[in-house]
């Protein structure tokens, strides 16, 4: 390989790096604060599922007991 061609190689590569550095490091904070209130909100929702499954399984075994 020519010595050249390697260095261009690899000045492009820290180029490539220094732009994405640039560019997505202020958004990446951005889309991690999206992306952990999307997980909460999933998280809230199973929660809100389980216990209304356990809500309705309390008051069948409540009516079963009364009659």
């Amino acid at each position: 390989m020519d010595l050249c061609l390697f260095y261009e190689i690899k000045s492009n590569k820290v180029l490539l790096i220094q732009l994405l550095k640039e560019y997505l490091v202020p958004y990446l904070n951005l889309i991690l604060t999206y992306l952990m209130i999307i997980n909460l909100q999933l998280i809230e929702i199973h929660f809100k599922v389980k216990s209304s499954r356990r809500l309705k399984r309390f008051h069948k075994s409540k009516l079963g007991a009364n009659q």
